[in-house]
């Protein structure tokens, strides 16, 4: 056996292993080696004695530290440390018997930033109580003008609606939404059961409004969705989201198609998991010579296929999903791509009278489906927010939130006292089951659920490459 061991050159930073660290390191290090020897064991013995000996493994053993730090984020506030991972890769190569080969790549990484930056990204991340989660209610000052609710003074509990902003939990419930609707001639829509097919409001903790309502949950671990990309006081819809790992905060937790459900472990190596992430590729290949001169060749097992390529955008790079919670888009697309079990044929047809080569490809995706890791909700990379919007709706409907800027100042049939108030609205508390993410479904593994993707590519006598894809 052959072995060799060099770094990863793309950092300049890359630091010891901490034999005082935390288990998960030692664990994640210590599979990651002893895979990286059984996988050449399995495959031994599958080719023949004398094979053995003249083709030896192939053995390179890679070791990265990728550390980085954020500034002011769009609250103003340092984020700080945002990764400290630490990856080993090992990749073997083996020549089997009858001209297959072999070749496997195994990754383990585990990222300490959860814990040691664990007030933005932990266990202790987002709010410490529900006053610190301000969410905008644009109809406030507007209704303080015409004392709506009462004088705006301490000793009124509903002059709370009267500011700008509320506190997470204390946007109007039944209570208010009766109030507005007795003034204009109306029925009621809230009251505490609401009606026939009528949203269901929450009244706010008047006693102690840093107290949220119970269905809500306590105001800690949140954040207003969307805060440190951009600001939240701009007359939108927004609400709070829960950003704590779901093992700590289980608040709007669910299966997305492979992430948004992940404890704190699975955070900080997230390789290790049900779909075994840390084989990166296993596969067997050949290629199998015609009797017309074509060629055949063949691919089984967990891989990467490459349709296209381009620079950070794919057209028809898209059998394999992308894992976009490693480091966002800016990330090799070899790494950060979900290998998937797959078979692969290709028919090397070479040339012909108008063509200079001609291959046809056939790939069959037999995995379970996998979507794209947008990235969990309170972790370092969630692309575009997106995460932190499925967790939040699902917390929405699961549990009911303080939603901004949704009751209109003057419903449909109130008077118009305020011509000029159009445009501006309350902070609405919505109970459990009345808007949101409700379920979520994910293809079953099933053969009818599985892909077949079909491609043929030809290059002219011009030198011209054309691709056709069914």
């Amino acid at each position: 056996m052959s072995m060799k061991t060099e770094p990863l050159k793309r950092h300049a930073l890359e630091l010891a292993r901490d034999r005082s660290g935390p288990p998960s390191v030692l664990s994640a290090v210590a599979l990651a080696c002893a895979l990286g020897s059984a996988f050449p064991a399995l495959a031994q013995n599958a080719a023949s004695a004398a094979q053995q000996d003249l083709d030896p493994w192939k053995v390179d053993i890679f070791y990265e530290n990728d550390t980085r730090f954020r500034g002011k984020d769009a609250t103003g506030k340092s984020v700080g440390l945002s990764k400290f991972r630490n990856t080993m890769q090992v990749e073997a190569d083996k020549k089997l018997s009858d001209g297959w080969a072999f070749r496997s790549i195994l990754r383990g990484s585990w990222d300490g930033v959860y814990r040691m930056n664990e007030d933005e990204f932990g266990k202790t991340a987002g709010s410490k109580s529900a006053a610190d989660v301000q969410i905008e209610n644009t109809a406030g000052p507007a209704a303080a003008g015409v004392g709506l609710l009462g004088p705006n003074v301490a000793g009124n509990p509903l002059s709370v609606h009267y500011g700008s902003t509320v506190p997470f939990g204390s946007g109007v419930g039944y209570t208010i939404v009766d109030v507005i609707q007795g003034q204009a001639g109306l029925p009621n829509l809230g009251g505490p059961g609401g009606g026939p097919g009528i949203n269901k409001f929450i009244d706010p903790n008047y006693a102690n409004t840093a107290l949220a309502p119970a269905s809500y949950g306590p105001g800690t671990g949140l954040r207003v969705l969307g805060d440190r990309w951009h600001s939240t006081t701009t007359g939108g819809v927004a609400f709070a989201v829960p950003v704590r790992p779901c093992d700590y905060d289980s608040r709007g937790c669910t299966d997305f198609g492979g992430y948004g459900d992940k404890k704190l472990s699975e955070l900080e190596a997230p390789e290790f998991n049900d779909r075994l992430d840390f084989i990166r590729e296993a596969y067997v290949k050949k290629t199998f010579g015609l009797a017309d001169g074509t060629e055949l060749f063949v691919k089984l097992g967990k891989q990467q296929v490459v349709w296209g390529r381009t620079d950070l955008f794919r057209v028809l790079d898209v059998i394999n999903p992308v894992d976009y919670s490693r480091n966002n888009i800016y990330d090799e697309l070899q790494d950060i791509r979900i290998p998937m079990w797959i078979a692969q044929a290709e028919w090397r047809m070479g040339g012909s009278e108008s063509m200079q080569d001609r291959n046809l490809s056939v790939v069959w995706n037999f995995d379970q489906f996998r979507a794209n890791n947008l990235g969990q909700c309170g972790t370092p990379n969630v692309i575009l927010d997106a995460g932190c919007a499925f967790r939040g709706l699902k917390n929405l409907w699961d549990n009911g939130t303080t939603v901004s800027n949704f009751a209109g100042f003057v419903p449909p049939g109130t008077p118009a006292v305020l011509p000029n108030a159009g445009g501006v609205h309350f902070a609405t508390n919505f109970g459990p089951n009345q808007i949101g993410l409700r379920d979520v479904n994910l293809p079953d593994w099933k053969l009818k659920n599985q892909s077949l993707g079909l491609k043929f590519e030809g290059v002219t006598k011009d030198g011209l490459s054309s691709r056709s894809m069914p």
